[in-house]
């Protein structure tokens, strides 16, 4: 009986850190992406595509660099933090 209720629990636990999670990593990135486009949708539409993707990442790569390093730095602190909720999530969103 307890096994059922545990495995049930871990099962509901797993599905909804799949969701959540990958929710989340998409909406990290999908900030990144939107600059990158709108750095390449600026550049000479003459230039191949290469180097129009080239230019852009030279742009706004240090931008996007510096935003992903913020994002770790404020996980890896608030995993620090002694309020449990923040604690579990930014453990769990920084991985």
């Amino acid at each position: 009986m307890l096994a059922d209720v545990v495995a049930t629990f871990f099962i509901l636990f797993l599905i909804f850190f799949y969701f959540y999670l990958e929710y989340f990593y998409r909406q990290v990135g999908v900030d990144n992406m939107c600059i990158l486009v709108h750095a390449v949708k600026r550049q000479e539409q003459e230039l191949p595509l290469e180097r129009r993707i080239s230019n852009a990442l030279m742009e706004v790569g240090p931008s996007i660099t510096l935003a992903s390093l913020a994002e770790i730095l404020a996980f890896a602190v608030g995993a620090f933090i002694k309020m449990p909720a923040v604690r579990v999530f930014s453990m769990f969103a920084g991985q």
